[in-house]
């Protein structure tokens, strides 16, 4: 069972990979706080013998935030 460090992460993940241009001459990135509001299961119950995969996308970014 994934926990909130985890699903934190890949709201992370997510977050740099919409910032990140893939440019070498731009500066480090940096991002303060990432956190999953919302995840909705296609199907219930999970089973612990099948592996699933996550997807994730950002739906709003403004100039120093995005969601």
């Amino acid at each position: 069972m994934l926990n909130e460090e985890e699903l934190d992460a890949f709201a992370g993940n997510i977050a740099y990979t919409h910032v990140d241009d893939g440019r070498a001459d731009t500066g480090p990135l940096t991002l303060v706080t990432a956190s999953l509001d919302r995840l909705d299961l296609l199907s219930y119950p999970l089973r612990a013998d099948v592996d699933y995969q996550m997807r994730g996308c950002v739906t709003f970014a403004g100039r120093s935030s995005l969601n």
